[in-house]
């Protein structure tokens, strides 16, 4: 009975270990691609902001010719 009782136990620990192992593999995956978007988003926002910059320009250059 007593190794039954270790066997259904060490069953048990490997079943929580497996489980630890895929969330922590999900984890993994889940921060890359955290990582890549924001990454990929921060690029956005600069490729954005020379745009603004560049209407100001334009903007102001077209108040300059209009005096």
């Amino acid at each position: 009975m007593k190794e039954l009782l270790n066997q259904d136990d060490m069953s048990s620990l490997k079943s929580k270990v497996k489980d630890r192992k895929n969330h922590m593999k999900h984890l993994d995956r889940s921060l890359e691609s955290d990582v890549f978007s924001s990454s990929y988003l921060f690029s956005d926002d600069e490729e954005e902001e020379k745009e603004k910059k560049e209407k100001r320009v334009c903007w102001i250059t077209r108040l300059k010719n209009k005096k």
